[in-house]
């Protein structure tokens, strides 16, 4: 699965989350659905939820030196 369908995949389950406070069952249905998803070479998935939706955000990894 590409970030595209994890985000859309998000959307539905957000759409349950109350209060931007998601339960502990819907962080685990989060984190199964993004274990499913590509990993982009460099990059980080960060996963939030505002606003009774979920968002889906790639950061580069930045090296230590």
């Amino acid at each position: 699965m590409n970030t595209v369908d994890l985000a859309r995949r998000l959307a539905g389950l957000a759409l349950t989350v109350e209060r931007d406070r998601p339960t502990a069952a819907q962080w685990v249905a989060v984190m199964a659905l993004a274990a499913q998803a590509e990993l982009v070479p460099g990059h980080t998935r960060e996963v939030g939820f505002i606003a009774g939706r979920a968002c889906v955000h790639l950061h580069p990894l930045k090296s230590i030196a």
